[in-house]
């Protein structure tokens, strides 16, 4: 009797686990979008938790190391946010630069289609 009671505290704290997280990857991600970590910050913060085994999400896709060329950690989490779909594509101007929209775009416009709101003001994410 004792060992069952063991597994199911076992598997409580196994799912406390993962429920952590898939809620770290999701506030890294929402911090992203709303411009408070550089793609180099999401990027290591990302590759640190591959190293630590963090169970409950797929940190991989995003994470880089340390250390690395400038552009790397961009281009790691633009391979890693799937482009729009045709039905989602919305014309965006160019940034003052010329420069298409980033990953970061993509990103909240992927985050509000799922009802993800930024903390800030409440209402849709604009990059």
């Amino acid at each position: 009797m004792a060992a069952a009671w063991n597994e199911a505290e076992l598997a409580e704290e196994g799912m406390r686990r993962r429920t952590g997280g898939a809620n770290l990857l999701r506030h890294l991600q929402l911090l992203y979008a709303e411009r408070k970590l550089t793609a180099k910050d999401f990027a290591i913060a990302c590759h640190f938790c591959v190293e630590s085994e963090v169970r409950g999400a797929d940190f991989a896709p995003f994470a880089v190391p340390p250390e690395q060329a400038t552009g790397n950690y961009q281009k790691a989490i633009d391979r890693a946010i799937l482009p729009f779909d045709r039905l989602y594509l919305v014309p965006t101007p160019p940034d003052r630069e010329g420069k298409p929209p980033s990953s970061c775009d993509r990103f909240a416009h992927e985050l509000s289609a799922r009802g993800d709101r930024p903390r800030s003001s409440g209402g849709p994410i604009h990059c």
